[in-house]
């Protein structure tokens, strides 16, 4: 596989009242070209702000990057200045954002927001850049473009925003697409359509794509390979098949177990016990153990580190360790 995007080490803080919290602690995975990436976890275990470092949108303060290296391109994303940046940011690198119509300026008009990104990126003038924007309209699936582009986002409805920004993520046809929890608020039906044109689109350009989401549904339905994040640390990376066939982290596990299906007939919805430690009050050892039914001593006094299985998996665990 050739590597497109390698994070290595990635800690990130959260300033409050005096203190600093960890948010996310030395996460390290790899995204190779053409591959889609999922990030699963539940809210607050660091997903969405490792995409963001991916993309240098980071709030600072009070969020900062403490260690680590976003290396794409052999350039380190965290060494470039803001102005770089911005020229990296829409043109090697798309973001769709969770909820369209926050991420849309209500004041100009779809073809004008999609030409926005052209004009800076690709320094064409606005007539070419609103012909462009009313072709990538064609392309994400909206009918009647050339009228659609000269509307206001509030004119359209979730899953039409939503084709929108996903117009905008590609129409410089980044390397790198950047997708956080984008069916977030659409109704079924139309989450299934938005998944089908990204996963059509990022495949036929050759692209490559990190899907955020707490989901495992969209995770079987879109990723090659998983990373399952918790309490900020990365604890299990593996292809999709595994992840659903043979987890080896028990958080993982428990995530699995926790999938309706249809022909489950006989027992309740399985929910893992308790809940997430807010940041900055994890303690030592594993950030787990509160929760898991495979606890050892060990778990309380030290955290595990990351094992690499004999397939290339890895998972931070210590049922994984040297001494296991």
């Amino acid at each position: 596989m050739n590597t497109l995007l390698s994070v290595q080490g990635l800690s990130i803080g959260l300033a409050t009242r005096g203190a600093k919290a960890s948010i996310v602690d030395d996460a390290s995975f790899e995204v190779g070209q053409g591959e889609v990436f999922g990030i699963v976890g539940e809210s607050g275990c660091g997903k969405s702000v490792t995409a963001y470092a991916v993309a240098g949108l980071l709030a600072s303060p009070p969020l900062s990057v403490e260690s680590g290296s976003i290396m794409m391109g052999g350039v380190d994303l965290l060494s470039l200045p803001p102005s770089r940046m911005r020229s990296v940011r829409g043109k090697d690198i798309g973001m769709i954002f969770q909820e369209p119509m926050t991420a849309l300026d209500p004041l100009y008009t779809i073809g004008e927001q999609i030409a926005e990104s052209l004009e800076f990126h690709a320094k064409v003038g606005k007539r070419e850049g609103i012909e462009r924007a009313v072709a990538m309209l064609g392309k994400v699936g909206i009918p009647e473009p050339r009228r659609i582009a000269a509307e206001y986002p509030h004119r359209l409805s979730g899953g039409m925003l939503q084709r929108v920004v996903i117009a905008i993520a590609m129409i410089n046809e980044p390397r790198l697409l950047i997708a956080d929890e984008p069916t977030t608020a659409l109704d079924v039906t139309i989450q299934a359509q938005i998944l089908d044109l990204m996963n059509g689109l990022v495949r036929s350009n050759g692209m490559s794509m990190i899907m955020i989401t707490h989901d495992l549904g969209v995770v079987a339905e879109t990723c090659d390979r998983v990373a399952v994040f918790y309490g900020g640390h990365l604890v299990e990376t593996a292809p999709v098949d595994r992840i659903f066939s043979d987890p080896l982290h028990p958080y993982t596990e428990g995530l699995r177990k926790s999938v309706a299906s249809i022909g489950d007939r006989d027992g309740k919805l399985y929910a893992i016990p308790g809940s997430v430690p807010k940041a900055g009050s994890f303690g030592p050892g594993c950030r787990f153990q509160g929760r898991c039914a495979r606890r050892m001593e060990r778990c309380g006094r030290e955290a595990p580190p990351v094992s690499i299985r004999p397939d290339g998996r890895s998972v931070r665990c210590w049922l994984y360790g040297e001494e296991a």
